[in-house]
């Protein structure tokens, strides 16, 4: 079952609550692995989660005047804490809390670097199974950003199929074909100009938000050059971009959902919108039938186009053409093309269709 976040929810992820907190965690870990390697005393970090207080706004202070907005967090800790939490953030760097608070923001909407000079790779093997992360098999200081470019453009991929259906939607409610329609509440307006319209406004939202969604891709993959592999031009662009896309993305989603739960299904205009072809959509099942019995399909092919020629220009009976053509009747009875022009035939597998797309 997959859990849906409410926009309250998924718009919490990028607070600053909820991020100094996976700071604090990051931290933690690291000091409860250093405690395991002895390189601090023991208890430090136990010590340090029972005294810890998260307190964005006297983060912000801070950071007004240091200008470093981890150095900021770890003052605001130190204050609660006291003297031992020195012993936080040793041999790390700012990169190692941001990159991978970023990817567990994206996670629930991923790793630790360096050259390992100053920090022992257990530490971050340590953190990254606490945190349900694989290590970064290279040596770097910040995480390439050609993952998180994949991120972003799957995010782009998902909107893109989203506006697919919206756009679908939007054609099928078109006056002359409404073989479906928006939920149309009491009280609703569609026009400031004509009472009578009853416009897709939500799958037209959609599809503009899709595009928005999809222009978030591109700074993504513009993140992916760094200056020797380790300049922060990324980290003001994944600010915007991170809680925009995962945000609006849910709401696309969530709208979407909303809409086919409630949307209105005309079957009898789609028949009447099919009649209106006088047959031809059989054209194929003729064409493969008459193969079948020893045609050529070049010829298969020019018969039944003549005829369906003839049903388009004058309007006719795309059956009775075929019905009356010596051609055809020498391979076809007329049992045979009734048997053809059955739109059943056409549904025969629709339960198999629909068990691949269900059966997850």
């Amino acid at each position: 079952m997959i859990q849906r976040y409410s926009r309250e929810q998924i718009t919490k992820i990028w607070q600053p609550e909820n991020k100094y907190k996976i700071w604090l965690d990051i931290e933690i870990y690291a000091a409860e692995a250093m405690e395991k390697f002895k390189i601090i005393p023991k208890g430090i970090a136990k010590e340090i989660r029972k005294k810890a207080k998260i307190n964005p706004d006297r983060i912000d202070q801070i950071e007004k005047r240091v200008k470093h907005d981890v150095i900021a967090f770890l003052t605001s800790i130190t204050e609660k804490v006291g003297q031992k939490a020195k012993f936080l953030h040793q041999g790390m760097t700012s990169s190692d809390v941001l990159d991978t608070c970023f990817n567990i923001q994206l996670h629930q909407s991923g790793k630790i670097v360096g050259t390992f000079a100053h920090i022992n790779p257990g530490i971050e093997q340590y953190v990254a199974k606490k945190l349900k992360f694989k290590i970064e098999p290279i040596s770097t200081q910040v995480i390439p950003r050609d993952r998180h470019a994949y991120f972003f453009s799957v995010l782009a991929i998902i909107a893109s199929s989203a506006e697919r259906l919206a756009t679908e939607i939007r054609h099928l409610q078109r006056t002359e074909v409404l073989e479906v329609e928006e939920f149309f509440s009491a009280g609703q307006k569609g026009s400031s100009a004509m009472p009578h319209k009853r416009n897709p406004v939500l799958s037209e939202n959609i599809t503009g938000l899709a595009r928005l969604i999809r222009s978030y891709a591109y700074p993504a993959l513009e993140n992916v050059v760094l200056w020797h592999e380790r300049d922060i031009s990324h980290s003001s662009v994944e600010r915007n971009i991170g809680p925009d896309a995962t945000v609006t993305l849910d709401f696309v989603l969530t709208r979407l959902s909303g809409i086919i739960k409630n949307l209105i299904v005309y079957p009898k205009n789609m028949q009447k919108n099919l009649e209106k072809f006088n047959g031809l959509i059989f054209s194929q099942s003729v064409l493969l039938k008459l193969t079948q019995k020893g045609m050529t399909r070049e010829l298969a092919y020019k018969v039944v186009q003549k005829n369906a020629m003839k049903t388009w220009s004058a309007n006719e009976s795309f059956f009775d053409n075929l019905n009356n053509d010596k051609q055809i009747k020498s391979k076809l009875s007329t049992e045979d093309l009734k048997k053809l022009f059955n739109m059943n035939s056409h549904l025969r597998y629709i339960n198999t269709i629909y068990g691949r797309v269900f059966k997850s």
